[in-house]
């Protein structure tokens, strides 16, 4: 491998550098609160509000567990403005807190597929499997990744929010848990249904998907 100083010579252009240089930092929103003002109200909150109110913190290794949320926004301007997504996300972590998370899920089998981590039976004994304990732990301790809150919206704020986004990748690496966030919704201007299906179809929600399931390896 070349040197550092090999790197810069002969004015080819190449650097080394430190992915703190240009990774932008994790943003989450703190749970250790009954869900933190954040989830009092009825409606996500965006990256501006969130930093007024102080209920937005850069993570860190020692800070625990974060959950990262993917999810299809159901209107132009608007991240979830049926505010179905958020009740659905409430749902979701109280029944982790309580301890029946297990009880959100269709089948056994898709339990299974869950918290082996392993959705064809091929990979048994490669992951440690996930309890519902261990959930309800990582609710009660951890954190929340989600676009709308994480990632400046302001339109004065282009070049931040251009490196979070490039980032995303990095972000989900360093989550606990992938969630797809997708109950049905109709789109407020379009019309159409907002489901996983829809959720799959977009590009960066497959992109956040395809670099969840690289992570497990």
């Amino acid at each position: 491998a070349p040197s550092e100083e090999g790197l810069g010579a002969a004015n080819n252009g190449a650097v080394m550098v430190n992915n703190d240089d240009w990774l932008s930092p994790l943003m989450y929103l703190d749970f250790l609160r009954e869900y933190g003002p954040s989830f009092t109200i009825n409606r996500m909150m965006s990256y501006e509000e969130l930093m007024e109110t102080g209920d937005i913190s850069e993570w860190e290794p020692a800070k625990g567990p974060v959950f990262f949320i993917s999810h299809q926004w159901t209107a132009f301007n608007e991240p979830d403005h049926s505010r179905t997504q958020l009740s659905t996300l409430k749902v979701i972590f109280q029944a982790m807190r309580d301890g029946t998370f297990k009880s959100l899920f269709g089948s056994e089998q898709e339990w299974s597929h869950f918290s082996t981590k392993d959705s064809v039976g091929s990979m048994e004994g490669v992951f440690e499997k996930i309890s519902e304990e261990q959930m309800a732990k990582e609710a009660m301790e951890g954190h929340i990744w989600l676009d709308y809150s994480c990632v400046p919206q302001a339109a004065s704020a282009q070049e931040p929010r251009l490196r979070a986004i490039e980032s995303i990748p990095h972000y989900i690496d360093s989550s606990t848990t992938f969630f797809a966030l997708c109950p049905p919704v109709q789109h407020k201007e379009l019309g159409h249904t907002c489901d996983y299906h829809t959720w799959r179809n977009r590009g960066w929600c497959r992109l956040e998907e395809q670099v969840n399931e690289l992570k497990l390896f």
